[in-house]
């Protein structure tokens, strides 16, 4: 059978990256639907940058997507206190709040933004 022929396989193995994960890397995790490694970057990120509102939403989209809808909310609540009024961390704070997950759309993008803002 020709290789080009076989089932293909959307399982994705990112490489390891030296130094501070970095908001890029945050999202091909994301991407790759791999939730739990995305919020463990996105973890040090805020860590590193507890004003980055972004990260804090992008931590919030992580969470939600591994179905951690209380620290999903915590997330989206701190990116509200650092950029308030934010209509994406509004919008998915509600969506976190009603506990009801965001399928991924055709594509890889998620039914919670995940542009940058």
């Amino acid at each position: 059978m020709a290789p080009w022929s076989t089932k293909p396989s959307f399982a994705v193995s990112l490489p390891a990256r030296q130094g501070s994960p970095t908001l890029a890397d945050a999202q091909a995790r994301l991407q790759a639907q791999d939730a739990a490694g995305a919020a463990k970057l996105l973890e040090d990120i805020t860590a590193r940058e507890p004003k980055n509102a972004r990260a804090w939403r992008m931590l919030g989209t992580a969470r939600h997507r591994a179905a951690d809808y209380d620290r999903a909310i915590a997330a989206y609540v701190t990116a509200l206190t650092v950029e308030p009024d934010h209509p994406v961390a509004l919008y998915n704070l509600g969506a976190s709040a009603k506990a009801e997950p965001v399928a991924p759309k055709p594509g890889g993008r998620g039914g919670l933004n995940l542009e940058p803002q």
